[in-house]
């Protein structure tokens, strides 16, 4: 009989109603959508070899922790791996360390933030016996089994057959899909860009086995599921390999969405072929609408690229999110503004606006300490993108961050142009639904 591995999403953080987090990054829900730890579904495949796999998702279920410490001590787990994030550190560490743990079983915490801070980590947390800052890395297993863990470099990874049946249905969902379910996948692992801001880049981008993606499609499709979000930091980073997952994908009729940087979609017979393979929305990481802000903060690509992107993405029938940073160091409030405007003048389906936050690893993190944008007690502490900023800079304080934050939300959402092109969109009453959820999500958060 196989040993029990646990994978586990701990509650929301008081104050919370709903985290994600998603590896790379975590944050606060900003309106009315929901997605699984990417990094607990495909560890769900690595582990199933030799474990009996269970699952407790306490944000998609809404359980609080004395339900949690119940079903954890009722599981008898050999291993358990829970998801982290620097939205909730503090309160998971806290929840963690309050259980019992069961001797001889191995405790697990997994998040790209212990990318460069294993050792501390294990000495700030005894109950602790490892971290997992790579979800693809092949060691995992060996680890776990006590043997020595392999050194493997390698431009591409497996993950076996994830137990998508544990996560899809789950909570809530993206309002790119009308309120329809959905899955997340992994294609790839890592960015080949290194902006400042951003963790993904401090990895080396490696690809996913492209018969496993495809495999796992079809067990998807098998199940009625046909809306799929890959939370690939940069899904489009070799086009030549999407041309050859469009071709595969193109007769399926599933649609999809995934992450791309601008620079990797200014080609029309790429956006074309993607499009008639189910593409239906692209987030993009704009971040700023300000030139200097771009190349201080290593974004590789300029205005007018970005405004080609996106006109091709209009020409071609692709719905675009753009991702938009408040309060990058640099940044004023004429340049802030200027952003909001560059975010209406591109034509943005949806646009996410985030406070700048100095994530493990990245540069910007390295500054904020020297600079003195916010005090090492500050930046040890838990922080939330969509909540409130954590950096105070010379040419924008943190009061000001907070007024344009909200300002930009109002501004882009609020217009009776927007609204009106939203609701004429509109495909049915499930659509009808998410799209006031949704609206009502962001009028509680930024009113």
């Amino acid at each position: 009989m196989k040993e029990t591995a646990l994978l586990f999403n701990p509650p929301a953080p008081p104050g919370s109603q709903c985290v994600i987090r998603d590896f790379y990054c975590s944050f606060s829900s900003k309106a009315d959508y929901y997605w699984p730890p990417q990094d607990l579904l495909a560890l769900s495949g690595v582990l199933r070899e030799d474990y009996d796999v269970q699952v407790i998702d306490a944000v998609a279920s809404g359980l609080g922790p004395a339900a949690c410490r119940e079903m954890i001590q009722a599981s008898r787990a050999s291993v358990m791996i829970f998801a982290t994030g620097s939205v909730s550190l503090t309160a998971d560490m806290a929840f963690m360390g309050s259980i019992p743990k069961r001797e001889g079983s191995r405790w697990l915490a997994s998040a790209s933030l212990f990318h460069s801070a294993r050792e501390a980590t294990l000495r700030r947390y005894p109950f602790l016996d490892d971290v997992i800052s790579d979800f693809t890395d092949p060691s995992i297993l060996d680890r776990l089994r006590g043997k020595e863990a392999r050194k493997v470099v390698a431009a591409e990874f497996s993950l076996g057959r994830p137990l998508y049946e544990h996560f899809i249905g789950r909570g809530k969902s993206l309002p790119f899909f009308g309120g329809a379910f959905f899955s997340i996948m992994t294609s790839s692992f890592g960015c080949e860009f290194s902006c400042g801001f951003c963790t993904a880049g401090t990895y080396r981008i490696k690809f996913r086995d492209m018969k496993e993606v495809l495999e796992d499609i079809g067990y998807l499709k098998s199940r009625g599921v046909g809306k799929i979000f890959f939370v690939d930091p940069l899904f489009t980073a070799d086009p030549q390999r999407v041309l050859r997952f469009c071709d595969a994908v193109r007769d399926l009729k599933m649609e999809w969405i995934c992450n791309a940087h601008v620079d990797t979609i200014q080609d029309e017979a790429l956006l074309c072929a993607m499009e008639a393979a189910g593409c239906r929305v692209l987030l993009i990481g704009v971040e700023s609408g300000d030139e200097d802000l771009l190349k201080r903060w290593g974004k590789r690509t300029d205005v007018g690229r970005i405004k080609k992107a996106f006109a091709l993405c209009r020409k071609h029938r692709i719905a675009t999110l753009g991702y938009f940073i408040i309060g990058l160091p640099g940044e004023d409030r004429e340049s802030s503004r200027k952003t909001v405007r560059f975010a209406k003048e591109l034509r943005c389906d949806y646009a996410s606006f985030g406070y700048a936050t100095p994530d493990e690893g990245t540069r910007l993190r390295k500054e904020a300490l020297e600079k003195g944008w916010c005090s090492p007690s500050e930046i040890s502490r838990d922080f939330d993108s969509s909540q409130a900023p954590v950096l105070g800079t010379e040419t924008l304080p943190r009061e000001e961050a907070v007024q344009l934050f909200q300002e930009a939300y109002r501004s882009f959402y609020f217009r009776p142009g927007y609204i009106l092109s939203a609701l004429l969109k509109v495909r049915s009453l499930t659509g009808l639904g998410a799209l006031f959820r949704t609206g009502r999500a962001i009028l509680k958060k930024n009113i």
